[in-house]
């Protein structure tokens, strides 16, 4: 809950009917990303697998836990992974996972969802009730990324709750040390 992410799976009872592609990249260093690092999103936002590109604009913003990117962000977006490239492509590297993008909060006053409001004339006064209505309005181009390190750490500091889980992390962290 520090870090705000989870490890979800899925139990299965027999042989997948498909393979299973396994994350071929190694773990990064998201300490040495520097100011102007090019960096890669993937997730799916809205439903759509996407990649978009991004740069570091902060690159030890909390700590060496986090750090932020202006690649656009929407729903759908958290917990895609942020791929940076080491000595040229095809060498990536797992540096981070999306988390969050910054917003702000308005309140506005207005009718309720089930008014009926002639939208062709929206001069015209309203007299109805009014209520109090919160909108979210993303700030795009300010990412929240949490390192790869503070992941791993987080999984060393729970690896005997997920192994009992039936996770194995140690094959993970021994192919990525």
């Amino acid at each position: 809950s520090d870090l705000d992410i989870a490890l979800m799976g899925k139990r299965l009872q027999t042989e997948p009917v498909f393979p299973i592609s396994v994350f071929k990249y190694p773990f990064g260093k998201a300490r040495e990303l520097e100011w102007g690092s090019f960096v890669y999103l993937m997730g799916y936002p809205i439903g759509n697998k996407m990649i978009t590109k991004g740069i570091v604009s902060s690159p030890k913003h909390d700590r060496n836990t986090a750090f932020l990117i202006d690649a656009p962000f929407n729903r759908g977006s958290s917990g895609g992974i942020v791929l940076a490239i080491r000595d040229g492509i095809p060498n990536f590297e797992l540096v981070g996972i999306a988390n969050s993008v910054s917003a702000k909060t308005k309140f506005l006053l207005g009718p309720g969802d089930d008014t009926d409001i002639d939208e062709t004339n929206i001069y015209l006064p309203y007299h109805g009730e009014l209520y109090l209505h919160q909108q979210e309005n993303i700030r795009y181009g300010i990412t929240h990324i949490i390192a790869i390190e503070a992941i791993i750490k987080s999984f060393k500091s729970h690896q005997n709750q997920l192994q009992r889980a039936g996770y194995n992390i140690d094959i993970l962290l021994k192919r990525n040390s």
